[in-house]
Formats: structure tokens, C-alpha cells, sequence
């Protein structure tokens, strides 16, 4: 019935309104009436008034009364019904039972519709006061009737009054709990929304550009639509603003206001000022529930940033951007009418600004780290530059004083009349140890270029570790006799398996030049008559080679940086002040391109190993288990 009397009698989501169950009732309670009339209940008899009416006219009599009411004050869609249209029913429905047999009339059974939907719409104490009219006509009729109280009215009397009493209660009953229903489904779409819109505000922070104005716009549009306010202004400082600080002297050249129906709002009133430096103090959010009375002190009533269409802002709020404990910016939203924020938007504006903090930080992150990659591209440009500086300009004079030394000292007829100390010689002897050096610098120089760029090609080959440990050791001991240095060898028997497990694939050269660049290293930084160790061993199906020294050792804090480029040590920086910091990073570089790593193990006073490993390559046999080198290694896993 409900539904046919107009579509929007359901409630939310299919659900019968309370104006639904209101005019099912009323249309049941007369259409039960109409049928007991058809069927000839309560024509017996007569009415207080003497003849009986016909229940069947009483009843279209009412039917018509229902829809006129209906017509003409639009109950229940337009509005809903009052106490007075109750009473009127009370009394049409009176009539009515007093028309059709009184005490035992068929109409008696409308009471119990008109205070269901009196229970419904007007609360429970009208609702008794109905159910108290109600039992004052039962008592009435039950004395009115002709000859004394029967034993059988007496309870039915009783039993139609409490029945009356306990529809009403349940009826009360029935709509707190629709309506608590409702609020609780209310509750869920908003949680619901709310969730929608902080998840769109996540998505448009990691997706939107890492331009502030931008990125504020879009946030300032987000919370406008999630509070279903009229407008939003964001506000970001040009620098975070501390907790302690007990007021902030505003400059709008030091703000960047952004809001989200006008680009580029002019200032900040007077109002808005005042109310910034609010929410910057508590580091709390701040409302206003009638802006236009909280601004009568003020000489600028007016937000600028907030109204739109010439209309003037009653209801605002105002949240803290909060980031690492200081104040970033701060986030308004308006309304032009006067609606009030609840405690749930003003917790949802909250979240979108701890949104907002983040996004700051990632854009301010997005700029430092840009700001790093073009120092670093333009560092990596001045070292490519240097290096085309030192290959072009340094290496060619370079060469030819090292040409002109050399012709110097093998010259005899100079040689015949210089002396072994005299200083001539000496100052050969210097130009010739100078020189070397540079053509040392420019060629490490020259090779961690190449390594850098990627130009180095390795040509591989399957060596053993042991045959070249051996094969280059005779190559330094003139390095090490200088500073009257040992050499030893810590290397596995040339017959052992484990000999053949130091076969890996490298390029010799290449390798040869990072076993050159540690026993350098540990050359220099060793002491006179110390002992350096050079040797290699399988484990684990790698080759480990490693290089001992006896010098100071490396502090833990430097051991992470001491293959960077151009980086020495405490230690190495007294040791050799002439050293250039190349040797090692170049070692690293090598090693890495190769597939292996490089790392160093040390304690200060106790001398330092450095090790790196590369993947071991067994060499494949024949039938007979004879080794053969000329089939490809096989690199074991």
C-alpha cells in the first residue's frame, strides 16, 4: 500500500520508512475493516443513536476521508502528521464505531492503527494521551450499552485497553530502534565516504606533480568536497614554524596561498590572520560556527580566500599541516550557510592534512634530491672534462720530460762530469721520481674514467690465482726492497685438488692491476722491514685472494668509505700524503665488473687484509679423469 501511494515511501536502500509502515498500517487497518463490513459483521443490531448504519458506507466513508486528508495537507511525503491531524483521526474514527455497533463494532479495531502511527511520529507521551481518549470511549460505550456490564465486556474491555498500552510502548520501541539503525547506516556511509575520499587524496598525492601550488590546489578541492563545504584555502609556509614559538608575524610575501575556486586569492583578512595564527600557536584545529559574529572585532570582516560568487563565509574550520612537531601550513574550508562542522568532518580534515604533510615532504624530498642529481651530473661533467684535460693537455708533457730525463741520464758525456751526490743528479733523480708519479696520476686517473663510462672491455680467459700470484710477485719485490719489505706466499700445493680449484674466468690484465694496486697500497702504508702477505684460496665456490699487511689498520667508521675515490684514511693521509686516493676505487671497479666484491678487514694497531672474490671455474676432464683447458670452463654454482 505504501508503495502505491507515492514511490518515495521507501526508505534508504529498499528499506520501509517510518512514513512507509504509517500507511501500510492505516491501509490495512481499513481494508480489514472494509471486508468485515462486506462479509455482514456488526450489521445486527443498533448504534447508540438507534438505527444501525451500513459498516460498508462507514467504511468507503473513511476511505475517502483518508485520501482527502492525503490531497490536501500532502501527509505523510510532504510533511508528516501532527498531534492535531491524531485528534481529528481519534474522532473521525470515534464516529465511526459509535455508528456501527459501538462496544462491539468492527471500527474499534482502527484505534489500534491510529496509536501505532501516533507511536511512531508524535513520541510516547501524546501517544498515551490518545491510547487514555481511546479507553475513556471503551469504558463509555461499555456503560452505554443497554442493560449492566457483562461478564464478557468486563474483559475484553480490560484486554482491548492494555493491548492498546503495550502496542504503543512497542511501537515506540520499534522506531528508536529503526532510527538507531539508521544513524548506524548513516555512520557507515560516512566512514565509508570518508575512507573513499582519503584513499582518492592518497592516490592524488603519489600521483600529483611535486609542484606545491599544484599539489595544494588538488587537496584544497578534495577537502572542500569531503566536508560538502562551499570552498577551500590551503596555506604553506615558507618555512616550518616551532611549536615554541608563541606567535608568528605573518608576511604574505612568505606565504603560498592557494585555493581551490581562485588560483591566486589576493590575501589574507584581517579574520584570517588572526585565526592562522591561532591554529599555528595550539597547534590544534580551530572552528567557527558563525564567521560573520567572531568577526565584528575585527577592521576586515571578509575572507577572501573562502568566498566565492560574492557570498560571505558563515561556518569555517582550520587545520595544522604538522610535520615533525612544527607547523607547515595550514588548511581552511568554508560554508556559506550557516552549518556547523561536526566533530567526525573535523576529524576527517585532520587526516587530510596529516595527507598534506606527507605530500610536502615528498615534495621537498623530490626537490633536494633533484637539487642532488643536478650537482651530481654537473660534478660528473667536470670529471669528465678534467679527465679530457688530463689526457690532451698533462700526458703529452708529461711523456717528454720523462723522454728528456731518461736521454739526460744515459747521456755519458754528462754523466762524466756530474758525481753520484753531486746536485745535478739529484735534481735528475727528483724529476725523474716526479714525473713517474704523475704519469701514475693521470694514468689512474684515465682508467676510472673508463671504468665509470663503461668503456672497459674485459677479455676473459681461465686463469689460476696460484700461477698468477706467482707470476707477479717478482714484479713488486724491487717496490718492496725499497723499504726493505718481505714477501710471503700463502698459496695451496701446486699437486693438491685445491690448487685446481683456483681456476676462475678473468681478464689477467685487469686482475694483475688490482693485485698491483693492493701491494702498493700495503707497500706504502706498512712499515719499514715489515712482512705483506699474498695469497689465495678456494671456499665456497668462489676464489678468495687476499693481500696482509702489518700497517696501522683501518678506524671501523673509515672501512665503508676507504673504496671511494679520492678518499684516505686518518692514517694513510699522514703515511702518504703524496697518494691520490685512486688505487683502491679503481681495484673495486674492476673486481665488480668482473662479478665479484672487494671488502677489507682491519683493527687499528694491528694491520689490515684486504680480500676479493671471484667465482670459481672447474676445468672439465676427459674419460680417464685428465684435465683439459681447451674445452669452455664451466663455472661451478
Amino acid at each position: 500500500y505504501s508503495r502505491l501511494v507515492h514511490p518515495l515511501l521507501p526508505g534508504r536502500d529498499g528499506a520501509v520508512s517510518v512514513d512507509g509502515i504509517d500507511a501500510a498500517i492505516r491501509g490495512f487497518g481499513v481494508a480489514t475493516v472494509t471486508v468485515m463490513s462486506l462479509a455482514g459483521y456488526g450489521r445486527a443490531g443498533a448504534s447508540l443513536f438507534g438505527e444501525l448504519y451500513d459498516p460498508t458506507v462507514v467504511a468507503a466513508a473513511l476511505v475517502l476521508y483518508n485520501l482527502l486528508v492525503i490531497l490536501v495537507t500532502g501527509v505523510p511525503w510532504r510533511r508528516p502528521p501532527g498531534f492535531f491531524l491524531f485528534v481529528i483521526d481519534w474522532a473521525v474514527v470515534t464516529i465511526a464505531v459509535v455508528l456501527t455497533g459501538g462496544f462491539f463494532s468492527p471500527f474499534i479495531l482502527l484505534y489500534y492503527s491510529l496509536a501505532i502511527g501516533a507511536a511512531l511520529r508524535v513520541g510516547l507521551s501524546r501517544s498515551m494521551l490518545l491510547v487514555a481518549a481511546c479507553g475513556l470511549v471503551y469504558v463509555a460505550l461499555s456503560i452505554s450499552s443497554p442493560g449492566p456490564v457483562s461478564a464478557v465486556q468486563l474483559p475484553v474491555l480490560v484486554v482491548e485497553i492494555t493491548s492498546l498500552v503495550m502496542v504503543v510502548v512497542t511501537a515506540v520501541g520499534m522506531k528508536r530502534a529503526v532510527e538507531v539503525e539508521a544513524r548506524k547506516v548513516e555512520l557507515e556511509e560516512q566512514s565509508a565516504e570518508q575512507f573513499r575520499l582519503l584513499n582518492n587524496l592518497i592516490n592524488t598525492v603519489l600521483s600529483a606533480s611535486p609542484d606545491p601550488e599544484q599539489m595544494m590546489r588538488s587537496v584544497a578541492t578534495i577537502s572542500s568536497q569531503a566536508l560538502q563545504a562551499d570552498s577551500g584555502l590551503a596555506v604553506l609556509f615558507d618555512g616550518p614554524i616551532p611549536r615554541q614559538s608563541p606567535t608568528y608575524a605573518l608576511n604574505t610575501d612568505n606565504l603560498l596561498l592557494v585555493s581551490d575556486q581562485d588560483p591566486n586569492p589576493p590575501h589574507l583578512s584581517d579574520c584570517e590572520h588572526r585565526l592562522l595564527e591561532q591554529v599555528v600557536r595550539t597547534q590544534r584545529p580551530v572552528t567557527v560556527q558563525d564567521a560573520q559574529q567572531g568577526a565584528v572585532h575585527y577592521t576586515d570582516t571578509r575572507y577572501p580566500g573562502l568566498e566565492t560568487g560574492g557570498r560571505s563565509v558563515r561556518a569555517l574550520a582550520c587545520v595544522p599541516f604538522i610535520l615533525g612537531g612544527e607547523v607547515i601550513g595550514v588548511l581552511f574550508v568554508g560554508r556559506h550557510t550557516l552549518h556547523p562542522f561536526t566533530e567526525a568532518q573535523i576529524n576527517l580534515l585532520t587526516a587530510i592534512g596529516q595527507q598534506m604533510a606527507v605530500a610536502v615532504r615528498m615534495s621537498r624530498l623530490y626537490d633536494m634530491e633533484r637539487e642532488k642529481a643536478i650537482r651530481s651530473e654537473e660534478r660528473e661533467q667536470l670529471e669528465r672534462d678534467l679527465l679530457s684535460m688530463v689526457s690532451h693537455e698533462l700526458r703529452t708533457p708529461l711523456t717528454s720530460i720523462k723522454t728528456c730525463v731518461g736521454a739526460l741520464a744515459g747521456n755519458h758525456a754528462v754523466l762524466d762530469t756530474l758525481t753520484q751526490d753531486s746536485p745535478q743528479t739529484r735534481l735528475l733523480n727528483n724529476i725523474g721520481r716526479s714525473t713517474d708519479r704523475l704519469i701514475t696520476l693521470v694514468n689512474e686517473l684515465l682508467d676510472m674514467g673508463r671504468l665509470r663510462a663503461g668503456r672497459v672491455t674485459l677479455n676473459l680467459q681461465q686463469l689460476n690465482m696460484g700461477e698468477v700470484i706467482l707470476d707477479i710477485a717478482p714484479q713488486v719485490m724491487p717496490l718492496l726492497d725499497a723499504r726493505q719489505q718481505t714477501l710471503s706466499i700463502d698459496l695451496p700445493q701446486t699437486t693438491s685438488s685445491r690448487w685446481d680449484r683456483l681456476t676462475v674466468l678473468a681478464d689477467r690484465r685487469r686482475i694483475e692491476q688490482v693485485l698491483l694496486n693492493l701491494l702498493s697500497n700495503a707497500n706504502k702504508y706498512g712499515p719499514i722491514q715489515g712482512n705483506i702477505t699474498l695469497g689465495a684460496t678456494p671456499k665456497d665456490g668462489q676464489v678468495r685472494i687476499f693481500v696482509r699487511d702489518e700497517g696501522p689498520g683501518i678506524a671501523p667508521h673509515e672501512q665503508n668509505r676507504i673504496f671511494e675515490k679520492f678518499y684516505q684514511g686518518a692514517q694513510a693521509t699522514v703515511a702518504r700524503p703524496d697518494s691520490a686516493g685512486l688505487g683502491l676505487a679503481i681495484a673495486r671497479s674492476i673486481v665488480e665488473l668482473h662479478g665479484g666484491c672487494i671488502d677489507v678487514y682491519s683493527r687499528v694497531g694491528r694491520g689490515s687484509t684486504f680480500y676479493f672474490t671471484l667465482a670459481q671455474v672447474e676445468e672439465p676432464t676427459t674419460d680417464d679423469g685428465r684435465r683439459t683447458t681447451d674445452n669452455p670452463a664451466s663455472v661451478v654454482r
